[in-house]
């Protein structure tokens, strides 16, 4: 028989299906057509499948029959025979479920399931024979032999398969997608709850609500199959249930553990949704957490003394919805119990949704944007259509008055012929006179047909005009509506920035927890949005500056309380909304930016000359250079000189920008600016050297027209000046490499001036004219011109030609380096700075376990290592003899070669004596480890390892055999 505790979760699973039976049902009675009533009786057979898959799963044969009699009877249902009395039957079968799974013994609770399935409301009820066959079968449990009461005993050590996350490849999708989309909100309610409860900041119920919440997970794991997730939340469940059954407190090791708890779940999921094998630490979690239950279990103190109860490394303030909402509906009552009890507030309507592959967003963003692509040709063919008519109607009023003048002169003619033959008008008898009769001869004729002809094509025109008019609102219609598709598919794929938040917060904790530090995080992000692949690439960074914040800003707590600060520092992100623009706020209340230990490092290095005039924000812009670090020493979150210039890169490749602001005592504030999404740009056409080329408007403050009259002269260069602004200035044919057309200060200069907002202030840029502002979509450039200074794509103007798309930051960024004095230092940094460190520490990782190799690679990566992999010793030499890394991470059992063989081969050699090894392996004895130091191994660690363990040897490895 199963184990009562998994029956009970079963019986739980059961509850919460009878509301999503009972809208299938209505959904089933109010199908109007086929294909409604097939969509209503899958999503009511879904329930039931689910169902009888966990029968099959834990051996209930009685349950599968339920399932199976439930499936016939619904196959059997013609439509409009959906009567009460049925509906009824369909809907409460579920409901007698939970009694007879929490005692499958109890046969009254067998006796009332069989009852209710033989009623007469059914299509097809049971027979008597099958009532008492079902009644059997419900009592067939098979008894738990020695060995499986065992098996259901807490174990006491915690194995590698117990955190293993793999899905089992026969799961509906469907279950997969929700359990990977609801799983991690779940787990963030949990974080913000225990948090809470730490804190002191609420009480027994908020405990119970994350039991709830672990509980809704550890039944989701167990449905899908994730055995890491369901055996983690299994055990931990069992001590949020001792501490609400005793209403304590966590505090001490226990805190620590719940919050550690908190981490490895976030985790599991974000290894779940990338593939990859379980997080280093996962093992080492559940055996704390294995060992917390069984003390629980044995009657044993499990938390520190009350007295000495430290504060938690890192407080989270959030400004985002609430989290104390319930992470899942309670279960539904009897109707007896509803009878009885007064009414529930109505539970609000979700919307339906649908799980569509982000390939098919993708797609569907191409197709719109070659949509917006296929309408400016349609508008630049009506434009000309435009011009065309006008030149028709001014060709038709010089052929109208052509024709009137021919026409005067055709009458004229034939009266003088007339006067001039002295006969009056043929068969009047001479009676009347050439003025009182007209007289019409062939040429007469021929030019009133002319002029009537005429009239009938201004008729013609006029109606041309019409109809092209009429596609003209037609097609400016269509541009309307193409927009809001656009905007609606952009908004699939729109995230909302609070995803970001439980990443962030744990990467303060561990933070604190390596430097220290106490730290108060504070995360407002309000209800922005932003593109799901902005986001993507926006997390290392955002990652490096909140660690950044709390290694390099904050003070440790005593040095605090001596300048008379509070003892936990203040770590503030935050995000704003400016047009189409989202503008990210990371600050801190620490030291600031140390000028003068930034400065000398750069002259230490050799990236500046030690006398260079360098006002005080350039000098904070060298923390932005490749490899650059003021720390003397290296630990696991500073020293490596591989942060902030990965924040520079990631922020120019989504053309963004960054400012540094920092005041001495008061703290330091990086502020990011960057596009909401990716793919589609408003763009200005700007004329330069008789070309058309796109500025994106993101980064434009203004444009003025006739602009160029107030540049100045200025010592030895030129600024803009107006009411506005006074800034420096370019002219856009020179950041483009075109010679200018006209230098500056002439009087009669009235071309235009866009006005930029960099990462140095305001910039003026003088162009030779303005065509019109579009929306573009911006294409790439291909392999062969990717990479081309200044450019970030092409697009395709409705006349069928292609404009480039300039990165004009990056060309005032570029032109600023080149031309000005007080920038040259700067610019000579950055050169120096990419030459020492064009790449990465190199890692090579040599195991022959894939799932090894690809957690270390993402760890490695996650870090700021570029990571090669090798499968065994003699895959690791073809390796080194490539390219030498600069560490190798090796495993000691291997085919082929071992790692001990691999280590001595590398050792013999005298290019590679000094190279860094670590080994990582699960042989702990004394033997192999010295038998490791004999072949020249540097650092021996063992499975299951803590990162920050590996990545702290890595670091000083590395650092002193730099």
């Amino acid at each position: 028989m199963p184990a009562l505790d998994v029956l009970r979760v079963l019986a739980d699973e059961t509850a919460e299906a009878t509301e999503p039976l009972a809208q299938a049902l209505a959904q089933l009675k109010a199908a109007g057509d086929d294909a409604a009533r097939a969509e209503a009786t899958e999503r009511y057979l879904e329930r039931v499948r689910r169902l009888a898959a966990a029968a099959h799963a834990l051996a209930l044969p009685g349950l599968q029959q339920v399932c199976t009699h439930i499936e016939t009877n619904l196959a059997l249902l013609e439509p409009g025979t959906l009567t009460e009395d049925r509906e009824a039957a369909f809907r409460d079968w579920i409901a007698l479920l939970p009694a007879y799974l929490s005692a499958p013994k109890d046969v009254r609770a067998r006796d009332k399931l069989v009852e209710y399935l033989s009623h007469g409301a059914w299509p097809r009820p049971l027979s008597g024979e099958e009532a008492q066959a079902l009644i059997a079968a419900l009592a067939t449990l098979e008894e738990e032999s020695p060995e499986e009461l065992a098996a259901s005993r807490r174990p006491a050590e915690a194995s590698p398969e117990d955190v293993v996350l793999e899905i089992p490849a026969d799961v509906n999708k469907l279950l997969v997608e929700s359990f990977l989309t609801e799983g991690p909100l779940q787990t963030a309610v949990y974080t913000a709850t225990i948090q809470a409860v730490i804190r002191g900041e609420a009480g027994a119920e908020a405990v119970n609500e994350c039991r709830r919440v672990v509980h809704a997970v550890k039944g989701a794991a167990n449905t899908v199959g994730v055995r890491g997730v369901a055996t983690l939340t299994h055990h931990l469940e069992d001590i949020l249930e001792y501490l609400a059954e005793h209403g304590e407190r966590p505090r001490g090791a226990l805190a620590k553990l719940l919050l550690d708890a908190a981490d490895c779940l976030e985790m599991m999921f974000e290894t779940l949704m990338r593939g990859e094998a379980p997080p280093a630490q996962a093992q080492s979690v559940l055996q704390r957490i294995l060992d917390a239950a069984n003390r629980i279990d044995r009657d044993e103190p499990v938390m520190d003394e009350p007295a000495a109860v430290p504060a938690p490394a890192a407080e989270i303030v959030t400004a985002t919805a609430a989290i104390a909402a319930p992470a899942e509906p309670a279960t539904a009552p009897t109707a007896s119990a509803a009878a009885s009890s007064p009414a529930a507030p109505v539970s609000p309507k979700v919307a339906p949704k649908l799980h569509i592959a982000a390939t098919t967003i993708d797609e569907m963003l191409r197709l719109s944007g070659e949509m917006v692509i296929s309408r400016a040709h349609i508008q630049e063919r009506l434009h000309q259509t435009h011009k065309l008519l006008a030149d028709l109607a001014e060709r038709h009023d010089l052929l109208w008055r052509l024709a009137e003048e021919v026409e005067t002169l055709a009458t004229v003619r034939g009266i003088a012929a007339g006067q001039k033959g002295g006969n009056g008008p043929a068969g009047a008898g001479g009676l009347f006179d050439a003025l009182e009769l007209d007289q019409y001869s062939e040429l007469h004729g021929g030019v009133h047909a002319i002029a009537e002809t005429t009239s009938d094509l201004q008729t013609f025109g006029n109606r041309i005009a019409d109809l092209v008019a009429t596609l003209d609102a037609a097609v400016n219609q269509e541009d309307i509506l193409n927009r809001e598709l656009h905007e609606v598919i952009s908004r699939s794929r729109m995230t909302p920035i609070s995803t970001l938040e439980p990443r962030l917060q744990r990467a303060v904790r561990q933070a604190c927890e390596v430097t220290g530090k106490q730290a108060r995080f504070a995360f407002r992000s309000g209800d922005v949005v932003l593109d799901d692949q902005v986001i993507t690439a926006l997390l290392d960074p955002l990652l490096h500056m909140v660690r950044n914040a709390v290694d390099h800003g904050l003070e440790d707590p005593v040095a605090r309380l001596v300048l008379g600060k509070p003892e936990t520092g203040a770590v503030t992100l935050e995000f704003l909304r400016e047009g189409g623009n989202v503008l990210v706020h990371c600050r801190d209340d620490g030291a600031g930016l140390d000028l003068r230990a930034i400065r000398a490092a750069a002259v230490s290095r050799g990236l500046i000359d030690e006398h260079a005039p360098m006002a005080d924000e350039e000098i904070a812009r060298l923390v932005l250079l490749p490899g650059f670090s003021t720390r003397g020493n290296v630990s696991t979150v500073s020293g490596r000189g591989v942060g902030m210039d990965i924040v520079a890169n990631r922020l120019r490749a989504l053309n963004g920008t960054i400012q540094i602001h920092t005041e001495s005592g008061k703290g330091c504030r990086f502020t990011l600016r960057l596009p909401l999404s990716v793919g589609t740009a408003h763009c200005l056409l700007v004329k330069a050297a008789g070309a058309i080329f796109a500025v994106p408007t993101d980064h434009l403050e203004r444009v003025i027209y006739a602009g160029a009259k107030n540049v100045e002269h200025a010592g030895a260069g030129w600024i803009y000046r107006d009411k506005i602004d006074t800034c420096e200035v370019h002219d856009l044919c020179g950041l483009l490499d075109y010679p200018a057309p006209r230098p500056f200060g002439q009087d009669d200069d009235l071309r235009p001036v866009i006005v930029a907002n960099t990462e140095n202030g305001h910039t003026a840029v003088v162009i030779d004219g303005i065509q019109s502002g579009r929306d573009l979509v911006l294409k790439n450039l291909g392999k062969y011109l990717n990479g081309l200074r200044g450019v970030v794509g092409a697009s395709l103007l409705g006349d069928g030609r292609i404009v480039p798309i300039l990165d004009l930051i990056t060309l005032l960024r570029q032109q600023r380096s080149e031309t000005r004095g007080e920038s040259a230092p700067l610019a000579h940094a950055a050169s120096q700075a990419a030459s020492g460190a064009a790449h990465l520490p190199q890692v090579l990782v040599v195991d022959d376990s894939l799932s090894v190799r690809t957690a270390l690679t993402e760890l490695l990566t996650s870090e700021g290592f570029e990571v090669r992999q090798a499968r065994d010793g003699v895959e690791a030499l073809e390796e080194i003899e490539k390219a030498r890394p600069d560490a190798v991470l090796l495993d000691l059992e291997m085919p082929r070669m071992n790692g001990l063989e691999l280590a001595s081969r590398l050792r013999a050699r005298r290019e590679y004596r000094d190279l860094p090894i670590i080994m990582v392996t699960s042989r702990s004895s004394d033997k192999h480890r010295n038998q490791a130091r004999v072949s020249g191994v540097n650092e021996y660690l063992t499975k299951p390892f803590r990162e920050s363990e590996l990545l702290s040897h890595l670091r000083l490895s590395l650092h002193k055999a730099a």
